[in-house]
């Protein structure tokens, strides 16, 4: 393996801000490729390497450089400044080494905040892996952020590809559940990471050991143009049956959250919220049925609406259609922002389902956007019982984000459970994709 060390900046910790303040220019998003971060990274102690193993170690045999950071003691700090130009949510997400083993956890701290869970690093692959540290509020101006070895755990380099900072603003608003602040019951907590999640990267299981149990999250600020916030439940053998509330209010009806073996049951609740709102979930057990193995509830992911509008990749759907919820760029390396549920029709003579539980009562124009595709062809939109007039053709020949709305028609709401269909009414056999990016009602005068 080839190795190019570098020695990091050894400082006092009292004047490990101001150097690091000075490492970076401003900008916001984007990543820092391990290189980079090579470059500004200041340590309070320990070893910064930069090397590149051979290509044939890389799963699409491409070798790229990687920094290794291995502080002597829990004390010892990596440092890197960056600048942000707007106030928004940013979420810090690594590309690290994926490994079965874990060995070594790391934490960051943004400024003094510091990010939810740990991050384990590990030595058995070299398999790139997407994974997401937190989110935090930044004001304009430049921030420090600050790894360090997790207490409890044994002696082991944080090795980087590279390093991410998503505004809110060019990803959905879905928060992960597992790395929440838990209040109450938080020393029972266990982050599930990996294929359990509809987000795809994990959940928070609250192992309830019955009735009554409850789990509190207080959740970040609600950003502006919120309207309501979702919360996804994941299911699963071992689950029970849930209630919910957001805000100190009302407490949903139960949920059951089993899942046959192997399942992966979701359900998206949906609840009032409003912007600058400091919001607690608590989740409460309700008892479990039967063939449930347990009473464990798990939490995927909070999102706040903005504008009245569902992002469709987070909705329950259900139908003879093939498909399931697609996340964009979650790869290795890449920035994932707005996903879409793609489903490819089976029988032209049934709809998708797609479950809406709405928090408001009025009139509103529902309105959809459609990502076009050569394989889409003609749709139309049914709300509860009510067959929309507009047919609208999907028809395209590029795929391109972000899509304009589509203008499916007028409904009436009223709080509570709805449903929403949509048909496929293209004659074409080889037209029958649906690439549903988001739903969203348009408040209607009077």
């Amino acid at each position: 393996m080839k190795r190019a060390p570098r020695r990091g900046r050894v400082l006092p910790l009292a004047g490990l801000l101001a150097v690091a303040a000075l490492a970076l220019g401003c900008r916001v998003g984007g990543a820092f490729t391990a290189e980079e971060l090579a470059e500004v990274a200041v340590v309070s102690g320990g070893d910064l390497h930069l090397f590149t193993p051979p290509a044939t170690l890389f799963p699409d045999g491409k070798a790229k450089p990687l920094l290794s950071f291995a502080p002597v003691s829990a004390a010892e700090e990596m440092a890197v400044a960056i600048g942000v130009r707007d106030d928004d949510y940013y979420q810090v997400r690594a590309v690290q080494l994926q490994s079965p083993a874990f060995r070594g956890a790391y934490r960051l701290r943004v400024n003094d905040t510091p990010l939810r869970l740990p991050i384990y690093f590990g030595y058995s692959s070299l398999i790139p892996y997407n994974r997401i540290w937190g989110e935090v509020r930044l004001k304009p101006g430049r921030h420090t952020l600050r790894f360090s070895r997790d207490l409890e755990s044994v002696p082991f380099p944080m090795v980087l590809e590279s390093l991410w900072l998503i505004p809110g603003r060019e990803r959905s608003w879905l928060t992960e559940a597992e790395w929440l602040i838990p209040g109450a019951a938080g020393e029972r907590l266990r982050p599930a990471l990996g294929w359990r999640s509809l987000s795809g990267f994990g959940e928070m299981v609250f192992p309830a050991q019955g009735p009554g149990d409850t789990l509190s999250l207080p959740l970040p600020e609600a950003p502006a143009g919120t309207t309501h916030l979702a919360v996804v439940l994941v299911g699963g053998s071992d689950r029970g049956i849930a209630e919910v509330s957001a805000g100190g209010g009302t407490f949903s009806p139960p949920v059951d959250t089993y899942a046959p073996a192997g399942g992966l049951a979701t359900k998206t609740l949906v609840f009032p919220a409003a912007p600058g709102a400091q919001m607690s979930l608590t989740v409460r057990c309700a008892g479990k049925q039967d063939r449930a193995g347990g009473y464990a509830l798990g939490v995927d992911g909070v999102a706040f609406g903005i504008d009245h509008t569902y992002e469709a990749e987070w909705l329950v759907w259900r139908g003879p259609w093939a498909g399931g919820p697609v996340l964009r760029d979650t790869a290795a390396g890449r920035a994932t922002d707005r996903g879409y549920l793609g489903l490819t029709c089976n029988d032209p003579t049934q709809p998708v389902e797609i479950d809406l539980p709405v928090p408001w009562t009025g009139r509103f124009r529902l309105e959809m956007r459609i990502a076009p595709d050569p394989s889409s062809g003609k749709l139309q939109a049914q709300f509860d019982e009510t067959l929309l007039p507009e047919v609208f053709d999907a028809n395209g020949e590029k795929y391109i984000w972000p899509q304009e709305w589509v203008q499916a028609g007028e409904v009436a709401l009223a709080s509570g459970d709805h449903r929403l269909r949509i048909w496929c009414r293209d004659k074409d056999p080889r037209r029958r994709v649906l690439r549903l990016e988001a739903i969203r009602f348009v408040p209607l005068p009077g």
